[in-house]
């Protein structure tokens, strides 16, 4: 089955990138995407309103409010502040077998290079087992690599998440932070 990935895109500088969220169609991907941006997006305080006008012309009523800078990520190194919708990417990854309770695993590699942390999403996995097993796999592909190759990963995570689901960004609860 085709899963779409939602994912930050976050400064090498600062961190490396967020998964989002795993999801069954590209609609609800592209869904979950807007939810994300409006979160953090600000709402213009001149043309919107609750009070009386809003009960006449109930186009200028507020939307719940967004706060720019309560996102973990507005100030990275290297980037402008805030979240722009360039910042958001969406790829796509097969996967075989069903997912177990809802949630799928994912098997990331990381890359530390002069101060900057890479991610690269290797692989899904419908259970964590599958995906431990896909990540010691990598590792000693990585130990065994000679040293003419590029570049092997410095480090290697699984991340369980729900299936349809936006995920904390929270920066304590990335896996490599």
């Amino acid at each position: 089955m085709m899963y779409f990935l939602l994912i930050r895109k976050i400064s090498p500088y600062t961190a490396p990138d967020i998964l989002l969220g795993a999801f069954t169609s590209e609609q609800a991907t592209q869904d979950a995407r807007k939810s994300y941006l409006d979160r953090y997006r600000p709402t213009d305080k001149k043309t919107t309103t609750n009070g009386w006008l809003a009960q006449i012309f109930p186009w200028l009523r507020c939307q719940p409010e967004t706060d720019p800078n309560g996102d973990p990520w507005h100030k990275q190194a290297y980037k402008s502040d805030g979240l722009t919708e360039d910042d958001l990417i969406i790829q796509t990854f097969d996967m075989e077998g069903d997912p177990t309770f809802n949630e799928i695993s994912v098997v990331s590699c990381y890359y530390d290079t002069m101060g900057q942390i890479f991610r690269e999403i290797d692989s899904i996995h419908p259970n964590r087992l599958v995906a431990e097993q896909r990540m010691k796999e990598i590792e000693t592909i990585a130990e065994n690599a000679p040293a003419t190759d590029h570049m092997p990963p410095n480090q290697f995570s699984t991340q369980t998440i729900r299936i349809n689901e936006i995920h904390s960004d929270a920066p304590e609860q990335q896996p490599i932070r």
